[in-house]
């Protein structure tokens, strides 16, 4: 999801007031449960419609026909003990159907044919139909990145189904999903086979938190991260509940006018800057480049547990998020592919200089990542684009390096105290609900800013789960590139452990692997500094 035009919202705001959200004329049943097709007193039950959530059709909306699907993919990786069974396309259809379609009716649905503001819940949805196994073993993890791209660049039919799944099998390690040092771990252990789920899901469907409930559904431990949440909202409930003094109340209020009023004007002025004033550097080099429109390259790495990377951070300075560590060295990274490009005389690119700031797409899920038992799923997510200094090469000493890490976090966190992510989601509710579709594609692309890369953080669960008894040892996604934005990276937690994914258009970033290379190379000068102690002037 890319950051929409916060510029819009003012003007459109006091039209959603007076829209209805459904439309009156279809009627739905409210239960949730599949209506028959079976004749009554001579008629045939209509199929069930659900409304989509706004978001979810701007998905559809700003999808560009000669462009990928708007689709999250992930994978799921699980180790088999030896003399255990693989996972089999039988075993997980049942799974799929037991754990999550019988608790979530849109995992069951498609867009309707005749009117994309709509679900339409399938009474004849046959699993199987969505989910294949492939029949020979993935050799090597470069095989495994071709499935990758192959399904999130593949086109979709939302109009027969909105997810599908691939099972693989093979020799422990063989597939790249997990980590070679972790592979050679696990065979020592008696781990001698590995089993991996290839799924994507349009993202009219659901967003990334909303996917993360679907898989912890799918998993054993479904009922004890359920109480996890439970215990979480809880914890925020008390807080609330707590009493607050007099001074207190007005600090709050406080909060709020400068939030929503001086917040949403400082919000709106800067998008309107970057919108006219930034530039993306990579437009020149994807319109001269020579490899065709529409590739996609994929890479992922593990980096090391979490409290190490938040132990990074805090060294800089005690504001400075596990985040805010991770889109420096995206920023490194962007930098030195600038760099490259640069120095590379046979793509025709004539880059006079390397900019000295570029613009980030951050999403943020406007309910916290929080989704509570039993809640609908959908999309409930809106962004912010934030520029980000770059460092120079020439001044990249220790000192620098944690003051640019200092000043990317100073930035976003001037970004998070605006409400410029719920003014996003605002506007894209509104050219979904009432623009035509040229006009949801507009906002799309202009709304970007010149942005140059989107940086999502999705937070993993907190222990390791299992598949029918296979422990997971890794879970990744990757978000869909939308119009203009070359590069996009998701920063993910599961089990104390950072990792990081990046899906890139081929033509900005040709090797994408030496990509994922710099943003770790850049996470390890940082690790490297943050041991050694910032000497003060006397």
């Amino acid at each position: 999801m890319s950051c929409v035009s916060s510029s819009f919202g003012i003007l459109v705001l006091s039209i959603v007031l007076f829209r209805s959200r459904h439309d009156p004329t279809i009627k739905r049943r409210a239960d949730g449960k599949s209506s028959s097709l079976n004749a009554v007193r001579g008629h045939v039950l209509k199929p069930i419609r659900r409304a989509m959530t706004s978001i979810g059709r701007f998905a559809i909306k700003s999808q560009d026909a000669d462009c990928p699907p708007h689709v999250i993919t992930i994978f799921i990786a699980a180790a088999v003990e030896m003399g255990m069974p693989e996972m089999t396309v039988e075993e997980f259809e049942k799974l799929w159907e037991n754990r999550v379609v019988s608790k979530h009716e849109r995992f069951r649905s498609r867009v309707c044919a005749d009117n994309n503001k709509y679900f339409e819940v399938m009474d004849n949805f046959q699993v199987a139909n969505n989910v294949n196994q492939s029949l020979n073993e993935l050799r090597n993890k470069a095989e495994f990145i071709r499935c990758i791209e192959e399904l999130s660049t593949s086109y979709l039919d939302v109009s027969k189904r909105m997810w599908e799944a691939k099972i693989y099998t093979g020799p422990m390690g063989s597939s790249g999903a997990i980590d070679c040092n972790r592979a050679k771990s696990l065979i020592k252990d008696g781990y001698d086979r590995e089993s991996v789920v290839l799924f994507r899901v349009h993202h009219a469907l659901v967003d990334g938190v909303s996917l993360g409930v679907v898989v912890g559904d799918l998993c054993d431990e479904s009922e004890e991260l359920n109480r996890l949440v439970w215990r979480k909202v809880k914890e925020i409930e008390q807080r609330k509940k707590a009493p607050k003094s007099l001074s207190e109340k007005a600090g709050i209020w406080l909060f709020l006018f400068l939030y929503y009023v001086l917040g949403s004007i400082r919000a709106m002025t800067l998008q309107l800057w970057h919108m006219f004033v930034s530039t993306n550097p990579f437009d020149d080099i994807m319109e001269r480049s020579n490899i065709p429109a529409g590739l996609r390259s994929t890479a992922w790495r593990s980096v090391a547990s979490v409290e190490e990377a938040r132990k990074i951070g805090k060294s800089a300075a005690k504001m400075v998020s596990l985040n805010d560590v991770f889109v420096a060295c995206v920023a490194s990274a962007i930098q030195k592919q600038l760099e490259k490009h640069k120095q590379d005389s046979n793509n025709g690119t004539n880059l006079a200089s390397i900019l000295s700031q570029i613009n980030i797409c951050v999403p943020v899920h406007l309910s916290g990542g929080i989704m509570l038992p039993g809640q609908s799923l959908g999309n409930n997510i809106g962004a912010f684009v934030a520029a980000i200094p770059l460092l120079s090469a020439s001044n990249a000493s220790s000192r620098s390096r944690r003051a640019h890490l200092i000043k990317v976090s100073s930035i976003l966190k001037g970004w998070k105290s605006t409400p410029a992510s719920r003014i996003g989601w605002m506007v894209a509710k509104l050219a979904s609900d009432y623009a035509p579709t040229i006009f949801a594609k507009i906002v799309l692309k202009k709304a970007n800013a010149q942005a140059v890369a989107i940086v999502s953080n999705i937070r993993g669960f907190p222990f390791t789960v299992h598949l029918n008894g296979r422990p997971v040892e890794v879970v990744s996604a990757f978000l869909p590139l939308p119009s203009g934005i070359p590069i996009c990276i998701v920063i993910q937690s599961y089990a104390g452990a950072m990792s990081f994914t990046v899906e890139a258009d081929r033509r900005a970033v040709p090797d994408v692997e030496i990509f994922a290379d710099w943003m770790m190379e850049e996470y390890n000068l940082l690790k490297r500094e943050s041991a050694t102690p910032l000497k003060t002037s006397l």
